[in-house]
């Protein structure tokens, strides 16, 4: 039969139920009507006769808009394709019409997830803290950075709502132990919720596995926090993290959470001085590529250094510093983090 198109245009389209005994599809999950690869709209209903199926194909592939429904004809889940990948955000939704999920594809990758409650409240949810193993040596440290530096990011929104906000720091207490912090605090108010440290026995004091170290001992951190957080400001770039895979892009890799890193002193890069005024900024570059930012977070006072870390563009890391930094230089959670850290004569 003929109808109007999913996008509601005015141009009508084949749509077919999915029982249609002409519909078949290959082992390549192609899509086949009548000898040719199918365009047009595959159609299901349930018993009732509601509509709960409807989705969009072009030379046999997924294509479009693919919408469910449930029974009673409350929508349910709806996502656009191209060339069967997810294009944008795909959502789901809970019986009684709120919002439940929503999955954020970049590139055909799958880069974020969103869940609410069926009274619409947002669910936090807790960064992965699984560990892994420290590399065994130099060449097989840099093949696992060249594998995960495919998965970064360097894009992303402030995540919203945003309830709390977690920062981790790092003190060697002598050659065979680091010490790891991590506090949570409440965005809004800027009230500190909790603050955990652990200590973290070296594999090898080893400069090329030294990244993987320091993430690891993080991560040993973070899993001491209840209150999950939707950010994760890091220290920012030291002498043993390059440009490319900093320890804020490592920590938000491993744990798939938007992270950034901030410092008051330039580790890498050079810089021009920004503005004598609070949110004045200037490029942080390194070899010609922009790194971070050199961010004056309080008048008179020598500015900050926000570097890019996972799934946050530099606009929003450096709008997220000034929200932390309310009246004071650095942010109060990594003053926070690093006020939880044992001495190294403790």
């Amino acid at each position: 039969m003929e109808s109007e198109g999913l996008n509601g245009e005015d141009e009508t389209v084949l749509r077919i139920d999915t029982d249609d005994p002409d519909l078949d599809h290959d082992e390549d999950l192609y899509w086949w009507y009548r000898g040719e690869l199918f365009t047009g709209e595959i159609a299901e209903y349930h018993p009732n006769g509601t509509m709960i199926g409807l989705d969009g194909y072009k030379g046999g592939k997924l294509d479009g808009w693919s919408r469910s429904w449930y029974p009673d004809g409350t929508l349910k889940r709806e996502s656009f394709h191209a060339n069967r990948q997810v294009v944008g955000i795909a959502r789901d939704w809970h019986p009684n019409g709120m919002l439940a999920e929503e999955n954020v594809f970049e590139d055909g990758s799958l880069v974020d997830i969103r869940n609410w409650d069926e009274e619409g409240n947002f669910i936090v949810r807790a960064p992965t803290t699984r560990g892994f193993a420290i590399p065994e040596d130099a060449e097989t440290a840099g093949r696992i950075e060249r594998m995960l530096i495919k998965r970064v990011r360097r894009v992303g929104p402030i995540p919203a709502p945003l309830y709390h906000v977690a920062a981790v720091d790092l003190r060697y207490l002598d050659a065979d132990t680091l010490a790891a912090s991590a506090v949570t605090f409440d965005a809004e108010s800027l009230a500190q919720v909790e603050a955990t440290s652990t200590q973290h026995a070296l594999k090898d004091a080893r400069a090329e596995t030294m990244n993987f170290e320091e993430v690891l001992a993080a991560i040993e951190a973070l899993r001491g926090l209840e209150f999950p957080a939707g950010v994760i400001v890091c220290p920012g770039d030291g002498p043993n993290h390059p440009a490319e895979f900093n320890i804020a892009t490592h920590i938000g890799v491993r744990t798939g959470k938007p992270t950034f890193g901030v410092s008051g002193s330039a580790y890498l890069g050079t810089y021009a001085e920004p503005g004598p005024e609070r949110g004045a900024w200037t490029d942080l570059v390194d070899d010609g590529v922009v790194i971070g930012r050199a961010l004056r977070t309080l008048e008179g006072e020598a500015p900050v250094f926000v570097t890019y870390g996972q799934r946050l563009g530099l606009d929003e890391a450096a709008e997220l510093t000034l929200q932390l930094t309310r009246n004071s230089r650095l942010p109060v959670v990594s003053t926070a983090a690093e006020a939880a850290l044992p001495s190294a004569d403790a």
